[in-house]
């Protein structure tokens, strides 16, 4: 034998662990599966689906004003106040508007989300977006 290859029974010898699983006997998992079978064929109570809904549409709506909370344009707006003492309320009235249209429009595209953000921006608060940010913005909400 080659040095080489007695390197690798070695390694071979020493990386090799015992099979310490447990062996389920055969009525086991018989048991088992017919237990899954069972949970998977009841059927969905209406208010779980409802809460499930609920719940993604929560999440979604947090998601959205994270993203806006991240978006440099929006934060100078509010530090600098461009849309007044209410620059705070202006802008979650922005994220209140583009939900509604996540709700009402179903083909709601990339282009679109940015168009509205580009037509909020300067509408609300007098403001041009630095370039590419609404598009950036837009890519990351379509997602």
């Amino acid at each position: 034998k080659t040095e080489k290859t007695e390197k690798m029974e070695k390694t071979e010898k020493v990386t090799e662990k015992p099979d310490t699983t447990e062996k389920a006997e055969p009525t086991e998992k018989l048991e088992k599966a017919e237990q899954a079978e069972k949970v998977e064929a009841e059927p969905l109570d209406q208010s779980t689906e409802l809460l499930s809904s609920e719940e993604s549409w929560n999440r979604f709506q947090d998601g959205v004003r994270a993203i806006f909370s991240l978006w440099e344009d929006l934060r100078l707006i509010v530090t600098h106040q461009f849309g007044g003492s209410q620059s705070v309320q202006v802008v979650d009235g922005v994220i209140e508007d583009l939900l509604d249209q996540f709700c009402n429009i179903k083909d709601f595209e990339e282009h679109i989300i940015a168009e509205y953000l580009r037509a909020s921006l300067e509408t609300n608060f007098q403001v041009i977006p630095s370039e590419g940010s609404c598009e950036e913005v837009a890519k990351i909400l379509y997602r």
